[in-house]
């Protein structure tokens, strides 16, 4: 089980984006150079190691992934989720959790016990223990408030904010983020002196 406490004894970290702009590029091996790797929701990493790289060793996750961990036959049942979030109701939690840290964003933090006790290999925890409260932030700019909180050196992967790319890469359905103010995040991403963007 990986723990908090020896995770943040790295000196730098990647945070990868799922954006289908990740393809482009072949940044894996970078990736897999920091300390530490830490992720948003759910993501594939066969087949696109040499564009993501092969770890996880930190995953931030939303209410609607927090909700599947905790009653995956109903949600994954439900009909207005499968609507938007076409590919996770097939998934198994098994393939989407592994040996890694777990954060709740926000918006799932009342779901804290109830995640923890579905994922009894894992450490779970709130945001709000590193001070992140934000409810209408991405999970992608949580990820990165996270890490700048933790980390010395920060390393973020195709974050754009959905300004080039509307959809994940391993996904095709684009995505309509309309619960996000997309140009704010961008800008106080880009406002954070130990947060380095690849591409620049």
């Amino acid at each position: 089980m990986k723990r908090l406490t020896e995770l943040t004894k790295g000196k730098t970290c990647a945070v990868v984006s799922n954006s289908g702009d990740l393809i482009n590029y072949e940044y894996g091996e970078f990736i897999d150079s920091h300390d530490v790797v830490i992720r948003c929701n759910w993501s594939i990493i066969d087949e696109y190691e040499k564009h993501i790289g092969t770890r996880t060793d930190i995953r931030v996750i939303n209410i609607h992934l927090a909700k599947l961990i905790v009653d995956f036959e109903k949600v994954s049942r439900d009909s207005h989720y499968n609507k938007v979030f076409p590919c996770w109701s097939s998934l198994k939690i098994e393939k989407i959790i592994n040996d890694e840290l777990i954060i709740l964003h926000p918006n799932a933090n009342n779901l804290l016990k109830s995640v923890s006790l579905n994922l009894k290999n894992n450490e779970v925890y709130s945001s709000s223990k590193f001070n992140i409260d934000r409810y209408d932030h991405s999970t992608g700019m949580t990820s990165i408030l996270l890490a700048s909180k933790l980390f010395e050196s920060i390393s973020c992967f195709c974050f754009d904010f959905f300004q080039k790319e509307q959809k994940h890469y391993f996904e095709n359905s684009i995505h309509n983020f309309k619960s996000h103010n997309n140009s704010e995040e961008y800008k106080v991403s880009r406002s954070l002196s130990n947060v380095k963007f690849y591409p620049s």
